[in-house]
């Protein structure tokens, strides 16, 4: 995939003092400060308020916005049960959207695009390059990210919505983590201790481990880069990739597709996982 660029008109050194202040205010975050300690997963996760009632008892979550940390904010949306999709699907090949249409037709209410989508510069870009027409009345990534954000909410028989940058929880990309929610059950917004993440809830919704697997791998990129927190992700300080499985199977499905990844990293990214009963919350 392309190299992610993204216009962002903040000066460097105001930057880089958000980023600063986000880093040092994370790194108090309980849930990291367990897993840094290595702490497990399961037992860190049970100490944060809300998280025993945060897995849907039933049917999955039914609002698609994109796995971007940032759009957590938005007043209509903030507290309704969110999926997580890169750009709303926008980096699936044609073969791969039409499958996860035809296994989510009618389930979700709602699709959303939002301003500054790395997602759609990533396509938009990629598109360029392999010299692919866009579609009529396209001009930017975040024009090509709305059109298939609407296009994708028209197949899948929901709602679209916009999301602007006023609405963003936060002005710089501060994501501590991705979250791989393989149950398409994990309302985050339930558990207000969470640290500011990405969250993918493709696994979850019938998508292939390799897509996944790719998924995982670009929003960790905008993270370890100078997007977001860059190198001050160390081996002691690692981006985290946490994994919802529904199953032992899937979990170690996923963790191989992810480990030379994980590998490459040199120890700045961890994958730890845990797997999730179908009782949870029932």
């Amino acid at each position: 995939m392309a190299e992610l660029k993204i216009e962002n008109n903040l000066r460097h050194d105001i930057r880089q003092e958000l980023f600063d202040r986000e880093w040092e205010e994370s790194q108090a975050n309980p849930l990291i400060v367990g897993l840094n300690a290595s702490e497990g997963l399961r037992d860190t996760l049970e100490e944060l308020s809300g998280f025993s009632k945060s897995f849907k008892s039933s049917g999955i979550l039914d609002i698609m916005e994109c796995s971007d940390g940032r759009v957590n904010g938005d007043s209509m949306l903030s507290q309704n049960e969110k999926l997580g999709l890169a750009g709303s699907g926008i980096l699936f090949s044609s073969s791969e959207n039409e499958e996860f249409v035809k296994n989510n037709k009618g389930k979700l209410k709602i699709v959303t695009s939002h301003d500054e989508c790395g997602a759609g510069a990533i396509k938009f870009a990629d598109m360029l390059k392999k010299g692919e027409s866009l579609p009529e009345g396209v001009r930017t990534s975040d024009e090509l990210a709305q059109y298939f954000a609407k296009k994708q909410a028209a197949l899948l028989g929901a709602e679209y919505h916009h999301l602007e940058k006023k609405d963003f929880s936060a002005e710089i990309h501060n994501e501590r983590m991705v979250i791989i929610d393989g149950t398409a059950r994990f309302n985050a917004h339930q558990v207000p201790d969470l640290p500011p993440r990405f969250i993918s809830a493709a696994l979850g919704l019938g998508v292939e481990v390799d897509y996944v697997a790719r998924e995982a791998e670009v929003l960790a990129g905008i993270s370890l880069g100078d997007h977001g927190f860059d190198s001050r992700f160390t081996v002691e300080n690692p981006f985290y990739i946490i994994i919802f499985a529904t199953g032992q199977k899937q979990l170690t499905d996923l963790g191989e597709a992810l480990t030379n990844f994980m590998l490459s990293s040199q120890g700045r990214v961890k994958i730890v996982g845990m797997v999730v009963s179908s009782e949870q919350n029932n």
